[in-house]
């Protein structure tokens, strides 16, 4: 199956080193990736599973952020894109 810009996907890496676990989350976008970093804590006390999750849930939200801040910038730039041609 090939999927369009339209259809992103995204790619979940997870690593538990000792206490610690993180996610990233990876995602093509138009003229690039971009990426979300997730983390536990040490002093979150959590079963493997639960860290997992979390880590993921963190690492989605990052890549969210991101994304929404990448719209932000694209429209501000065509703004200004549209008023230099009103000129």
């Amino acid at each position: 199956m090939t999927r369009s810009a339209a259809e992103p996907l995204v790619e979940l890496t997870v690593d538990e080193v000792g206490d610690r676990t993180r996610a990233i989350a990876r995602m093509d976008w138009q003229d690039g990736t971009l990426v979300g970093v997730g983390h536990t804590r040490p002093t979150e006390l959590l079963p493997d599973r639960a860290a997992r999750t979390l880590a993921v849930s963190r690492a989605l939200s990052d890549l969210a952020t991101r994304l929404a801040d990448h719209a932000r910038v694209g429209a501000a730039q065509r703004r200004a894109d549209a008023g230099d041609l009103r000129r």
